[in-house]
């Protein structure tokens, strides 16, 4: 929503200028019909919000495709509802540490935001820490050369 409205802000800036132009060069014909001015200063935000939801759905459902792969190959000897309980709670646990810490991120605009840019940094270092245990310690190629 916060990506809606800022989209949406622009453009209604842009669609002023426009207008103001249109006010003061033209002189003649200056005004927009109000469905087109709906639809640049809602549509047009609304479309681009659509493909990046629909690229950032995409990416994490391939991102989830792969760590099934992953947790098939780290443990075979799990049955597949273990293997889809593990692996539903890895992919929940990240999704909500990467939202959380734009949560955060996104409360730091005000003054006295200390505590948030904080937390801000906290749970960007258990995304790291997360890709870390999943990637290196879970790894057999690591984890055969550790021990």
């Amino acid at each position: 929503m916060l990506h809606f409205f800022y989209l949406a802000t622009f453009c209604w800036m842009c669609l002023e200028g426009i207008q103001l132009f249109r006010m003061v060069v033209l002189v003649f014909n200056t005004n927009f019909k109000f469905i087109y001015m709906l639809a640049g200063g809602y549509g047009v935000p609304a479309v681009i919000v659509a493909i990046t939801a629909l690229v950032n759905i995409f990416f994490f459902l391939i991102t989830v495709w792969k760590l099934a792969e992953k947790f098939s190959s780290l443990n075979p000897d799990l049955d597949n509802l273990q293997k889809i309980k593990a692996f539903t709670i890895t992919a929940v646990a990240q999704l909500c540490i990467v939202r959380t810490m734009w949560i955060f991120g996104c409360f730091q605009f005000e003054k006295g935001t200390i505590a948030m840019s904080y937390l801000f940094t906290l749970f960007g270092s258990l995304q790291g820490v997360m890709l870390f245990v999943m990637h290196c310690l879970f790894s057999k190629q690591v984890s055969h050369t550790l021990y």
